[in-house]
């Protein structure tokens, strides 16, 4: 078991604003997302965007309350404030008018209607809307199909080296001396046995056998995975989670079943009145990148089952233990799923429960690193020691507007691959160094030193110097070139807020120094 937990498009360098003035800001944003938690009486939401300014008196978001409602912002946005996110254009309370989806695409046949089910105890769409939340209610399904579009996009984009390597992928032990010293209850002696590590078998991109593998795995999702809404009785918070197990059917064969059970937490805001452009977009992305998540830890399944039963070893199979990918020192098939096929896994902001709305900010981190030590279902091997430093990268409105474009997937994706899906050209980052026993450090970066997300750009610029281009790569180029104005022209709005925010600062210094 795996738990984890419009209208026409904006100039490249839009002009950013809080959703209100800051006469009545607190008030707008409170009755949309609610109260700081734990504190129902207070008229501020905690997420509205401080803009600092001078008065007589000195800079006036001085003041104790607002400072604390700021370092409340920087401990959930990874050290960034409101603020700073709306400058980087990564904030999706945004107001301002982002393209609507034109995806016209069909799902794939393991979304299908009949693919999910109704039983359970599914939670009432209550205010929201008539009925429960299962796909039977048309209000929820037609609420869902452009994540199904979006999920069934990525999942016949990624590259089929990543399928291949499920089904074929050589299986090599693990080296005793990569065991920690200090097992959990869980690690038995057959648990240890049956962890493995894999890695491609390094075939040519453009063999026909990898897509055979990518077409079995997909097919097999549509056989043997069910897929449902999170239950009202279920005690654990989670994005997604899949489960499996076998069955006995009447000829008395035993049949895998993988259920991948979605949160509708984030997909609730869809229903509620004034979300924006911004949000509804963000939403429907995030829920179709934990959907392919969790469809990556089915498919490990599928493929084990496959396995066994070739095998013939599935009178003892149990399965459940996932592969280190190659060199790794964690197994978590949907994170290596993010970051190899997509190029970073994304995180919204730690925001407590209690907001009617999950997240106002997503971001991109790398994995695997020392910030996923703590994470809940990871068995962590003594080598190699995990990165202590890694980034949070912001993710700009833009590129939510962008995934829901056709010709963004057919002429961008296409030439470039699904990691320009993730960390794709801002290098805007707030970098964190985690190293046990100190105090984690955060850096504000705006540079490519250590950045992960320029790699694509290779490619772009060699594409560049081709002569006797194609169409379609001309377009590509075309595109790339828009992408990196476009990160460029933000970053610089971002720096030029940074440096007056500074400026104002050091000109109340002077007044006080001259009084």
């Amino acid at each position: 078991m795996s738990n984890k937990p419009g209208g026409k498009s904006s100039a490249p360098s839009p002009v950013r604003k809080p959703v209100a003035s800051p006469k009545d800001s607190h008030t707008v944003l409170k009755k949309k997302y609610g109260p700081v938690p734990g504190k129902p009486n207070d008229i501020h939401s905690g997420l509205t965007p401080i803009v600092p300014h001078l008065t007589q008196y000195g800079i006036g978001k001085l003041d104790a309350s607002t400072l604390r409602r700021e370092q409340q912002q920087k401990n959930a946005f990874y050290n960034f404030t409101a603020k700073q996110l709306l400058d980087l254009d990564a904030n999706i309370t945004s107001t301002r008018s982002l393209k609507e989806s034109d995806l016209n695409v069909p799902i794939l046949p393991c979304f299908a209607r009949n693919r999910w089910k109704t039983n359970g105890k599914p939670f009432p769409l209550g205010e929201l809307g008539p009925g429960k939340w299962f796909a039977k209610n048309d209000v929820v399904w037609e609420l869902i199909q452009p994540t199904l579009q979006l999920a069934s996009m990525i999942l016949t984009n990624i590259q089929a080296d990543l399928y291949d390597t499920l089904l074929y992928g050589k299986r090599i032990p693990i080296d005793p001396k990569r065991i920690p010293d200090n097992l959990p209850k869980r690690a038995t002696p057959e648990f240890i046995k049956q962890l493995f590590s894999t890695q491609s078998r390094g075939l040519a991109p453009g063999d026909p056998v990898l897509q055979k593998s990518k077409r079995n795995l997909l097919h097999g999702l549509s056989q043997f995975t069910w897929l449902k809404f999170r239950d009202a009785d279920e005690t654990i918070a989670f994005n997604g989670c899949t489960k499996f197990g076998l069955e006995n059917v009447p000829d008395g064969r035993s049949l895998l079943v993988c259920h991948i059970i979605l949160s509708q937490g984030n997909l609730e805001p869809l229903l509620r009145p004034g979300i924006t452009d911004s949000e509804k977009l963000a939403y429907q992305w995030r829920v179709a990148v934990t959907l392919t998540h969790e469809c990556f830890h089915a498919m490990f399944n599928i493929a084990d089952y496959i396995r066994s039963k070739k095998n013939e070893t599935l009178s003892t199979w149990r399965g459940g233990s996932e592969p280190y990918y190659e060199d790794h020192s964690i197994q978590e098939c949907g994170f290596l799923m993010e970051q190899v096929a997509l190029g970073g896994v994304t995180r919204g902001e730690r925001n407590p429960p209690e907001y009617l709305y999950p997240s106002i900010s997503f971001f991109w981190t790398e994995w695997p690193t020392a910030y996923w030590t703590n994470y809940m279902t990871n068995f962590i091997l003594k080598t190699p020691n995990l990165r202590p430093r890694y980034n949070f990268y912001p993710i700009p409105v833009t590129h939510f507007e962008d995934v829901h474009q056709m010709t963004f997937w057919d002429d961008t994706v296409r030439a470039f691959g699904t990691k320009m899906l993730g960390l794709r050209s801002s290098t805007a980052r707030m970098q964190v160094t985690s190293i046990p026993h100190f105090p984690q450090e955060y850096i504000l970066r705006v540079d490519d030193i250590g950045s992960k997300g320029v790699n694509w750009k290779d490619k772009h610029t060699a594409l560049k110097l081709k002569q006797n281009m194609s169409p379609e790569e001309r377009k590509a180029c075309s595109a790339g070139d828009y992408l990196i104005k476009r990160a460029e022209l933000n970053e610089d709005f971002f720096v030029n807020s940074l440096q007056q925010s500074d400026q104002r600062i050091i000109l109340l210094q002077d007044r006080r120094s001259n009084r």
